[in-house]
């Protein structure tokens, strides 16, 4: 198994290193990254509905399955990792309850 080792070779900048040190120009492979951060907050409602943000371990009311399915994203583009996923036949299952989900958070609600 190969291993890696990471270094900040600059203020922006981090180097991944084979442990031969052999740099890889991630430049040229095309390689891109990003980061998503969440962030629980502690509010009377949820972001983009007036449901309560309650966290519960109850059995849920209902449960609706979701294909993937690629859509155009803010660019234009379609995102690779959703077509992927597409390809792969991925579902999810989400879990509601009468009380505290409403139809924007299973988008069902239209505009």
């Amino acid at each position: 198994m190969e291993r890696w080792r990471c270094e900040l070779a600059h203020k922006n900048e981090v180097s991944l290193l084979r442990s031969e040190e052999e740099e890889i120009d991630w430049k040229a492979v095309g390689f891109k990254a990003g980061l998503e951060i969440h962030q629980e907050l502690l509010t009377t409602r949820k972001l983009f509905c007036r449901c309560p943000p309650n966290l519960r371990n109850d059995p849920p009311h209902f449960t609706v399955k979701r294909f993937f399915r690629p859509v155009l994203g803010e660019m234009g583009e379609f995102d690779p990792a959703m077509l992927a996923e597409y390809e792969k036949g991925k579902t999810v299952i989400y879990e509601g309850y009468y009380d505290t989900t409403c139809t924007y958070e299973v988008d069902e609600t239209y505009m």
